[in-house]
């Protein structure tokens, strides 16, 4: 494995050696954004994951300071009302798909609000998250389902530019508003760092919340013994039960591998 040329404070690694592998930890000379291998087809950084010290550690205060639990919890009336609605809607039919009539769209609709985007665009912006279109790199040109994948890539990246764009002008009580209007080092925000927190708010607040949601009713409806204990006071505490694994950070140094 051999080192490339990268932008300052990150490091590329092309090729592989079955005794070597890259080092993921945070070292001191990593002072800028990462570098994945592969590169992911996503012209938005996420701010703050994709950033090393010491960029790293300003700009995740901000989106702690924002998203804190005592902002999470101020969110419960949407939840329950963006639950309800859902229920509502396919109640009558007797049954029900809990990923793309609840799991998918109930976080979807409480986090999209809660950012501020335009509620026609809603569905169009979670459909592109939840079928995987941010994830298809270089799709055929022959390839339907790859344009597809692009078109919806360029709807929601704009989508984000317009809305920090317009909350930078006019700000309104809403999430990227917040985060717009906030400083680090005394500074404003470029509005591609802000693109980034907003994307990154999308993501986590989207589609980790549909897979952790998802994941725990399909482990309960697996368990039926597990289910039958559980009570509304500890049911929260289920969907603790597994994480989802964080994307790679910066590899920057070479080290043996000395584990089989």
């Amino acid at each position: 494995m051999a080192a490339t040329g990268s932008p300052p404070g990150t490091t590329t690694f092309a090729g592989s050696s079955p005794t070597m592998r890259p080092s993921a930890a945070r070292h001191s000379d990593v002072t800028g954004p990462s570098t994945h291998i592969p590169a992911p087809p996503m012209p938005l950084l996420l701010v703050p994951e994709e950033l090393d010290p010491p960029l790293f550690r300003p700009y995740r205060d901000v989106i702690h300071r924002l998203a804190s639990p005592a902002a999470a919890r101020a969110l419960q009336p949407a939840i329950e009302r963006w639950t309800t609605h859902c229920i509502d809607e396919v109640i009558e039919s007797g049954h029900c798909d809990l990923v793309t009539d609840l799991t998918e769209r109930v976080p979807a609709a409480v986090m999209l609000g809660w950012l501020g985007f335009p509620e026609d665009d809603w569905e169009d912006l979670y459909r592109v998250i939840h079928t995987g279109s941010l994830y298809v790199d270089n799709p055929q040109p022959d390839d339907p389902s790859g344009k597809n994948a692009a078109s919806g890539r360029e709807f929601l990246y704009q989508s984000v530019r317009d809305i920090v764009t317009k909350r930078q002008s006019s700000p309104r009580d809403d999430l990227t508003s917040s985060i717009v209007t906030q400083k680090v080092a005394g500074e404003p925000i470029s509005c591609d760092f802000a693109c980034g927190m907003v994307f990154t708010c999308m993501i986590g607040g989207i589609d980790t919340s549909t897979s952790v949601t998802s994941t725990a009713l399909h482990y309960l409806h697996r368990n039926h013994a597990l289910r039958s204990r559980l009570n509304p006071r500890t049911k929260a505490d289920a969907y603790r039960h597994r994480g989802v694994p964080p994307d790679l950070r910066t590899a920057t140094r070479l080290c043996s591998d000395r584990h089989p």
